[in-house]
């Protein structure tokens, strides 16, 4: 399962904060309540669609070994904190690429 901590959900919501330029502000380090909640599902619901992902992958016959699946997990969580990539993108798109480029990188076929 995705790491949904409070502190990795803190560090979810901020960047997504300063990356879309949201007008929700964080004050004294208190952050909207109604944001870290959407963000705890977004974060749950890339979980479950990367497992899905890879459970049918691995029907077809490729062999993606749960460690893939966990770097895919991190490498989402990555891109939705450091970088601005995730703006204008869906989540299955995301997900699709970051798994495209593990599985070149793993030699993965």
């Amino acid at each position: 399962k995705l790491t949904t901590s409070k502190g990795t959900t803190q560090k979810i919501v901020q960047s997504a904060c300063l990356t879309f330029a949201s007008p929700v502000k964080v004050v004294n380090g208190r952050i909207h309540k109604k944001l870290e909640l959407f963000m705890r599902k977004v974060a749950h619901l890339s979980h479950l669609r990367i497992q899905e992902l890879v459970n049918d992958l691995n029907k077809d016959g490729m062999k993606i070994r749960p460690l893939v699946a966990r770097q895919v997990e991190y490498a989402f969580i990555h891109v939705i904190t450091q970088t601005a990539l995730a703006k204008d993108r869906h989540i299955d798109q995301l997900i699709m690429c970051i798994l495209y480029g593990l599985c070149k990188i793993n030699r993965i076929t």
